[in-house]
């Protein structure tokens, strides 16, 4: 688009009733969203409320009589971590079911906020604003059976790549392991989880890539899915490491969590309330992080639409 709004695109929008304005490729940035970003952050701290309270309910009541209170989970060594775990089988099983059918929920869910942030990053309001929940409402009422679409093909090829990967890796590990010695075929064994590890994070980056297609041409799943990939054909390797790069930082952020959770973990007062804020602060540089994906793979889209 050569202008800073699609007029044509516009046109056929507000006769849909959304009034809404497509945005220009290059104006397409995650910054200009920061509103739809603590939104998406709140709906995640809210699901990973639900999703856990059961867990800490049952942590809650088995240290109940204690006076440092589930401090010893905390410990070195996990002792009382794996003593607790050996002894709460039952509960662990029910807890587990709920977890799994509250990820399940959460994704499918999920699916309408990301809708939303998709929509919110590819348009603007006629007077150059960020759109509100009634502008957002018809593309999340047309782009919610896509999404799902392309949200249960590419996790189930992710799941069948990695499957395929860690056992194919495990044989040709131990098949040559005699013959190249175990540090060798070790090596080997890590070269082919990179491989495939790979195949499953370009699937991701083509899913992300179809998402966007749903929301910026309005597509159903196979258009969205063949935009997906014209798209990341003709951008392969600038595609690939504007997500990578994304999620190198996200993982780094990760593990200088876990680091402060290793070491705040199990404090009470002024630890407990700094590892919370850590903990909600990362959430939230991963939600821009993500944010500042999508706006790249929406302008990757539009750039090959």
């Amino acid at each position: 688009m050569s202008s800073a709004v699609d007029r044509e695109s516009a046109t056929e929008s507000i006769r849909a009733g959304t009034r809404l304005l497509l945005i220009s490729n290059d104006a397409i940035r995650a910054r200009r969203r920061p509103v739809a970003i603590v939104g998406v952050w709140l709906f995640e701290a809210a699901i990973a409320l639900v999703i856990s309270w059961p867990i800490t309910r049952a942590v809650a009541s088995s240290f109940a009589d204690r006076p440092d209170g589930d401090a010893p989970l905390f410990a070195d060594g996990g002792d009382a971590l794996v003593t607790w775990l050996s002894t709460q089988k039952a509960a662990l099983a029910s807890i587990g079911a709920t977890f799994s059918m509250g990820v399940f929920a959460a994704l499918v869910l999920g699916t309408i906020p990301l809708i939303m942030l998709l929509t919110s990053l590819a348009y603007t309001t006629q007077d150059l604003r960020a759109p509100k929940v009634p502008h957002l409402a018809p593309f999340v009422a047309r782009g919610f059976w896509p999404m799902l679409g392309v949200l249960g093909t590419s996790s189930l090829a992710q799941a069948l790549l990695g499957g395929v990967g860690l056992g194919l890796a495990s044989w040709v590990s131990d098949h040559f392991s005699e013959r190249l010695g175990e540090a060798r075929a070790g090596q080997l064994w890590v070269a082919l989880v990179i491989i495939f590890a790979l195949g499953v994070a370009v699937i991701g980056v083509l899913g992300d890539l179809a998402r966007a297609a749903v929301v910026r041409f309005r597509a159903n799943f196979f258009d969205s899915v063949r935009s997906g990939f014209k798209a990341f054909r003709k951008q392969k390797l600038a595609v690939f490491w504007s997500w990578a790069w994304r999620a190198l930082v996200g993982v780094l952020l990760l593990g200088g969590s876990a680091l402060a959770s290793a070491r705040l973990g199990g404090r009470p007062g002024v630890a407990l309330a700094v590892l919370a804020v850590l903990h909600q602060l990362l959430v939230l540089v991963r939600v821009a992080l993500r944010t500042s994906w999508l706006a790249r793979a929406l302008r990757a889209v539009d750039a090959d639409g």
